[in-house]
């Protein structure tokens, strides 16, 4: 996986980069290679990662305090759908690994086919959730915090393997004190704005600034640009998905 892989993918779930790697709260870690490395190798390597907080205050937290990128296996062969509902372009085989990230409807879900990362855009897609299998159990991942003048290194809970997927809908992983955020399917909006414009690049569709990935748009498409626009990120209609969402362009 590019470290532009790598980036683009923690930026669509929140995950951490530290020495070129994405850390998805594993035992393993996959590094700008593609290749796994121990949680040891990525625990040394994340205090590099919080050098970007420059005055740091007591009990500020570097990296997750909590494993959101949980991973499960497919327990049969899947389509998976780049946008929902639409049609399917590729498979997901039986005992492949997934991410799970959160139930769209009560038969369909939003995931990350991990071997599939290698092929590039899109990361994520919709998979009929009877799809997916039990956890497959993941080591407690490294994370810090700031205390006394230092940061120390804390543990996140590990998670057990064969574990059902959760069934709440339109709720995420989240690092909040509940543990869940709410997906915003449908973001808030004005009138479509009549400016056409090509992507001219592939686009990730969220429903907030950075956060949860909710479709994704082909370079190839018009798109439609509000307006409205939050730290890099701008509001824009998709005329091919009827749709709106969050995006970098």
């Amino acid at each position: 996986m590019s470290v532009l892989r790598a980036t683009a993918l923690a930026r669509s779930t929140g995950a951490v980069i530290a020495g070129g790697a994405l850390l998805l709260g594993t035992s393993a870690v996959v590094n700008a290679a593609g290749h796994e490395r121990t949680s040891r190798t990525a625990a040394l390597a994340a205090p590099a990662a919080c050098a970007h907080i420059k005055h740091p205050h007591q009990g500020q937290t570097c990296g997750h305090s909590k494993i959101m990128l949980v991973t499960y296996t497919m327990s049969k062969p899947c389509r998976i759908y780049p946008n929902y509902p639409a049609k399917g372009t590729s498979w997901i085989a039986g005992g492949d690994r997934i991410i799970w990230r959160y139930n769209v409807t009560k038969t369909t879900a939003l995931v990350s086919d991990i071997r599939g990362h290698g092929k590039g855009f899109p990361w994520w897609g919709f998979v009929d959730s009877s799809c997916i299998g039990t956890s497959t159990g993941q080591s407690a991942a490294t994370y810090y915090r700031y205390e006394s003048g230092h940061w120390k290194s804390h543990k996140t809970p590990a998670i057990a393997a064969g574990k059902a997927r959760p069934q709440r809908l339109m709720s995420a992983r989240s690092q909040n004190s509940s543990g869940w955020t709410p997906v915003v399917w449908r973001p808030s909006h004005g009138a479509v704005p009549s400016k056409k414009v090509k992507a001219g690049h592939n686009i990730t569709l969220r429903d907030r600034r950075g956060a949860l990935v909710i479709g994704n748009v082909s370079s190839t498409w018009q798109i439609r640009p509000s307006g409205t626009h939050q730290g890099g990120w701008t509001l824009i209609y998709v005329p091919n998905l009827h749709r709106w969402g969050w995006a970098q362009l």
